[in-house]
């Protein structure tokens, strides 16, 4: 289980910008009392990858990280199939997926709206790890709102708050940073495994 982010959005700007997103994000609406919302409507994941199941599964003696799933049963990806889906998505697994076009696994969870009024929009959510921070900025940018979210992390007492949207240049310097730091924590956890299988 991942540690929990508490996040509390505001989202400012035009009734027309704002109904636009509103209208986007409703992912249920069949009951008034109950209306589920997602902001990774705005940027859904590929229909390829729900069918794609990550982890570690063994077929036929071969280990594998990667497999599909759906109504014909479980099997294998082959590589020729992978090398398709990196060339259209930039990955073949679902979560790396997640990380590059949200900033976290699973974007918003439990995702509520506590306020519609005078031209803003509040939201409460869970995220896993940290704030879906690409995920915001992106909203920001294509809808031209501007978010604030006030967020707290699982553990801790105190609550921090991120502004968007960032700039070209800023967006451009944390999302090339957040692809580095993310490359080099992936190398060294494969480096480790690679070490405790040596041993």
């Amino acid at each position: 289980m991942p540690n929990w982010t508490d996040n509390i959005i505001v989202i400012t700007g035009s009734g027309e910008n704002l109904d636009k997103l509103l209208k986007k994000i409703i992912t249920d609406d069949s009951n008034p009392n109950d209306i589920q919302y997602n902001l990774t409507n705005c940027f859904p994941k590929p229909e390829i990858f729900k069918t794609i199941h990550q982890g570690a599964r063994t077929f036929d003696g071969v280990s594998v990280d990667v497999w599909f799933e759906d109504d014909e049963g479980a099997r294998p990806m082959l590589d020729i199939v992978k090398e398709d889906i990196i060339k259209e998505h930039g990955t073949y697994k679902p979560v790396d997926w997640e990380y590059t076009n949200w900033g976290t696994k699973w974007g918003d969870c439990d995702t509520k709206l506590i306020s519609d009024a005078d031209g803003q929009l509040v939201f409460t959510f869970d995220s896993a790890w940290g704030e879906p921070f690409r995920l915001l900025n992106d909203i920001a940018r294509k809808y031209d709102v501007k978010i604030s979210n006030s967020l707290m992390y699982e553990f801790e007492e105190q609550r921090e708050t991120s502004n968007y949207p960032w700039s070209d240049e800023e967006t451009k310097a944390m999302y090339d940073k957040f692809e580095e730091d993310r490359s080099h924590m992936l190398k060294m956890v494969s480096n480790m495994f690679k070490e405790k299988e040596n041993n």
